[in-house]
């Protein structure tokens, strides 16, 4: 999976808006790789794992920076037309 973050900042004191040169717009490119399985437990039920990595680096200097790995498990019940 990949596409394109578009992050606009807009500087705003005391509930108005101010031209003061910190405004900005930056665009990133973001991907994403992993691998998942899925398993059949009963007829409706089934259990899932993945595990991902992925490059959405906003601002390295931050410390919730949203890099790294994913990693999901998950039930789900499958619905029977």
């Amino acid at each position: 999976m990949n596409g394109l973050n578009i992050i606009s900042q807009k500087v705003i004191v005391l509930g108005e808006e101010e031209d003061i040169g910190n405004d900005k717009t930056t665009v990133n490119y973001n991907w994403q790789i992993g691998a998942g399985l899925s398993a059949l437990l009963f007829s409706n039920l089934e259990i899932e794992a993945a595990f991902m990595y992925n490059s959405h680096l906003l601002d390295p200097g931050l410390p919730l920076n949203i890099t790294g790995l994913e990693y999901l498990i998950g039930l789900n019940w499958r619905l029977n037309n």
